[in-house]
C-alpha cells in the first residue's frame, strides 16, 4: 500500500479527468440532440406552413366553384372559372375539370347536349359500356384557357377512380396522389389530383346512401408535383426527407409524395410531423432528417476528449477548456439556427402580406400580441389598434369556441369567419386562421401565429347569389324553393299552436291569349302587376310566391277561422279582375282558385300543396273565374 500511495493522487486526478471528460461528452451529445430536434421542428414548421397556404388557396377555389355551381346558372361556370384562374391561379395547377355523373341510359342525351352547346366532336372516351361514367364537360387550364380533355371519362381512369369514389361517399375533397399527367411542356410528369363532390341542391347529405343518390358531379383539380412543390423544396435543407400522406395516418397506400424512394431506418434519423388540412380532409407531413445532417457535426472532437483524458491526465484542464469552447461554439450555432428560424418566419409573414393577408403573432403566456400593418388596414382601424377592434356580439361566442378548441388541442387549427368593427363604425367580415406553434411539456399553448383576410365582398356576393337562388327574377316574389321553406316553417308553428293554415293556388285564366295577342313584353308586365296586386291585398305575415308561368301560391298562416278565407278571397278576386292598362290598352283578367287547409287537406308541405293544386285544376275545368276547395285529404 505504501508503494502505491505516490500513485494515489495521480490516479484520483486521472479518474477526475475521466469523469469530467465523460460529463463533457454527455453534455455535447445532449446539445446535439437538442439542436437536431430544433432543426427538425423548424423544417417541419417552415414546410408545413408553406404547404398549408397552398392547400388553403386550393380549398378557397373549390368553395367558390361549389357555391357558384350550386347557386348560379351552370352555363356561366366556364366564364367564372376563367376569371378566377386568371386573377389567382393556384401554384402548380394543370387543369380544373367539371365531370357530371352519367348513367349509360343518359349518355346519348349528354352527347347531344354537348353537340348543341358547340362541341360537335364531343364523345365519351374511352368507348364501351360502364355502369357509371364521369366525362369531362368543362375544362380550364391554369390561367383560364380552355382545356383539351372534353369527353374523357374520369371514372375509367384506375388512378382517379378511388379519389372520385371517396369524395362521393365522404362528401368532402379526396386526393389521388400518384397520377401521370401532361404538364405545360406537353410531357407526361408525376402529379396529383383533388376531387370534390357537388350534390344536387348544393348540400351534402348525412349518409353514404343519400350521397350516392344525390351526387350531381365532381370538380377535379390536377396539379404537377414539380411545380406545386418548387418553392417549398428550394428552402428544404440538405439531408431532409419529406413524405406527404392524404390522411392523418401514415399508411403506405395514402402516400402522396416522397423526396426519398423508400423510408430509411428510423434508428439513424430524427423525425417530426406536421398536420395539414384541405377543408375537412386531413393531410400529414412527415419530416425526417438524417442524424449527420441534423447535427452538422461529427463525433471526433468528443472521442478525442475522452481519449486524451485516459492517456494524458496532466492535460485534463486543457481538454476541459477545449470542451467548454466547443460547447460555446455549439451554442453559437444554436443561436444561428434560431435566427434562421426567425428569418424563415419573417419570409413567411412577408409572403402572406404580399398575398393581401394580415399576420398576427400571439405570445400567450405573456399576453403580448403583434399585428402587422396590413391587419390595421383590413380592419379599418388606426395604426396599432387592431387588437382593440371589437367582434360582433352575434359572432363572439362561436369565435371564442373555435379559438379555445385550438388552444386546448382539440382542433389542429383555429378558423373563424366573423364580423369586426372598424373606426368608421362599419362591420367587416373577417376570415381569421391560426395554429399553435409552441407548447410546453404539459401541452399548454405558448405561441400562436395566424392570418387575417377581408372576406366582406365574398360574403356579400354569396348573399346576393343566395337571394337570386330563392326569388323569381321576373316578379321578385319568392320562388318555389323559398316558398316550400316558408311553408315548412309555418307547418311547424301550426302544429305547435293548433292553428289553421291556408294555401290558395291561383292560375290566370286564358293567359296564353294575352301572350299571343299582345306579345311577350305585355305578358311579362301583366305577371308583374299581378304580383304587385296580390302583395297589396295580403298581410305582411303572408307569403305570395310565383311558382309557374302564370301560377301563384298564397300562404296564409294562423287563420283565426275558416270563414276568414272568404274575406281574403273577396279582396283578391276584385284586385285581379280590375282592368290592366298598358299603353292605352285595357285588358281584363280572371283567375281560377284552389284552396287547401291544414290539417283538413294535408299535414305535410307536399300533400297540402298538391291538394291546393288539384282544387285549382278543378276550378279551371269548371270554366275558370271560380273558387274550389279541396275535398279530401290525401297522404
Amino acid at each position: 500500500m505504501t508503494k502505491l500511495r505516490p500513485f494515489f493522487l495521480p490516479l484520483v486526478c486521472s479518474l477526475l479527468v475521466l469523469a469530467l471528460a465523460a460529463f463533457a461528452l454527455y453534455e455535447i451529445n445532449a446539445l446535439r440532440a437538442e439542436q437536431a430536434t430544433r432543426r427538425t421542428e423548424a423544417a417541419s414548421r417552415q414546410v408545413g406552413l408553406a404547404l398549408q397556404q397552398q392547400l388553403n388557396a386550393t380549398h378557397r377555389l373549390l368553395d367558390a366553384i361549389h357555391a357558384f355551381r350550386a347557386n348560379a346558372d351552370p352555363a356561366e361556370l366556364g366564364d367564372f372559372l376563367a376569371r378566377m384562374l386568371r386573377e389567382s391561379p393556384p401554384e402548380g395547377l394543370v387543369s380544373v375539370n367539371l365531370a357530371p355523373l352519367v348513367l349509360p341510359e343518359d349518355a346519348a342525351a349528354l352527347i347531344a347536349a354537348q353537340h348543341h352547346a358547340g362541341l360537335p366532336e364531343f364523345t365519351i372516351r374511352p368507348a364501351g359500356q360502364r355502369p357509371l361514367m364521369a366525362p369531362i364537360t368543362l375544362s380550364r387550364g391554369p390561367f383560364g384557357q380552355l382545356g383539351d380533355d372534353p369527353g374523357q371519362d374520369l371514372l375509367a381512369d384506375p388512378e382517379l377512380q378511388p379519389a372520385l369514389t371517396s369524395a362521393r361517399d365522404s362528401g368532402r375533397p379526396a386526393a389521388a396522389g400518384r397520377i401521370m399527367l401532361r404538364g405545360r411542356s406537353g410531357v407526361l410528369e408525376p402529379g396529383f389530383a383533388i376531387a370534390a363532390p357537388i350534390f344536387r341542391d348544393g348540400l351534402s347529405p348525412d349518409n353514404v346512401v343519400e350521397r350516392r343518390a344525390r351526387l350531381d358531379s365532381w370538380i377535379v383539380m390536377s396539379f404537377s408535383w414539380r411545380d406545386w412543390l418548387r418553392g417549398v423544396l428550394m428552402d428544404v435543407p440538405e439531408g431532409v426527407d419529406l413524405r406527404l400522406y392524404a390522411n392523418s395516418a401514415n399508411a403506405p397506400e395514402d402516400l402522396l409524395f416522397a423526396t426519398a424512394q423508400s423510408a430509411p431506418a428510423m434508428a439513424a434519423r430524427i423525425s417530426g410531423t406536421y398536420a395539414l388540412r384541405l377543408g375537412e380532409q386531413p393531410w400529414r407531413l412527415d419530416v425526417t432528417m438524417r442524424e449527420q445532417a441534423a447535427t452538422d457535426d461529427d463525433e471526433a472532437p468528443a472521442r478525442h476528449i475522452l481519449l486524451a483524458g485516459i492517456i494524458v491526465a496532466a492535460l485534463s484542464f486543457l481538454l476541459l477548456g477545449a470542451s467548454a469552447l466547443r460547447q460555446r461554439q455549439d451554442k453559437a450555432r444554436l443561436e444561428q439556427l434560431e435566427d434562421a428560424i426567425q428569418e424563415a418566419e419573417e419570409r413567411w409573414r412577408f409572403a402572406l402580406e404580399g398575398a393581401g393577408d394580415g399576420v398576427w403573432d400571439w405570445h400567450i403566456r405573456s399576453g403580448g400580441i403583434r399585428f402587422s400593418p396590413r391587419c390595421d388596414a383590413i380592419l379599418g382601424v388606426a395604426e396599432g389598434r387592431a387588437a382593440s377592434a371589437p367582434v360582433h356580439p352575434e359572432d363572439e361566442a362561436a369565435e371564442r369556441t373555435a379559438m379555445q378548441a385550438c388552444l386546448e388541442g382539440r382542433a389542429s387549427q383555429y378558423a373563424s369567419e366573423h364580423r369586426m368593427q372598424g373606426d368608421d363604425g362599419q362591420w367587416r367580415w373577417i376570415a381569421a386562421r391560426g395554429m399553435v406553434t409552441e407548447r410546453d411539456a404539459k401541452g399548454a399553448a405558448l405561441r400562436m401565429i395566424g392570418t387575417l383576410s377581408d372576406i366582406t365582398e365574398r360574403k356579400a356576393a354569396s348573399s346576393r347569389l343566395q337571394d337570386m337562388a330563392q326569388h323569381d327574377s321576373l316578379t321578385g316574389l319568392p320562388n318555389r324553393t323559398l316558398f316550400f321553406d316558408r311553408l315548412q316553417q309555418a307547418l311547424r308553428m301550426a302544429r305547435r299552436t293548433q292553428a289553421t293554415l291556408v294555401l290558395i293556388y291561383v292560375d290566370l285564366d286564358r293567359f296564353g291569349a294575352i301572350t299571343s295577342g299582345f306579345g311577350q313584353d305585355t305578358a311579362r308586365r301583366v305577371l308583374q302587376e299581378v304580383a304587385r296586386r296580390l302583395q297589396k291585398v295580403t298581410r305582411d305575415s303572408d307569403t305570395v310566391a310565383h311558382v309557374g308561368r302564370d301560377e301563384y301560391v298564397i300562404l296564409l298562416p294562423a287563420m283565426a277561422a275558416e270563414s276568414d278565407i272568404h274575406l281574403v278571397l273577396d279582396k283578391i278576386r276584385p284586385a285581379l279582375e280590375e282592368d290592366f292598362s298598358f299603353e292605352h290598352r285595357h285588358l281584363g283578367l280572371t283567375a281560377s282558385y284552389g284552396v287547401a287547409l291544414f290539417p283538413q287537406h294535408g299535414t305535410s308541405a307536399e300533400t297540402l300543396f298538391n291538394s291546393a293544386e288539384r282544387a285549382m285544376n278543378q276550378a279551371r275545368k269548371s270554366g275558370g273565374n271560380t273558387v274550389c276547395f279541396s275535398l279530401a285529404r290525401s297522404e
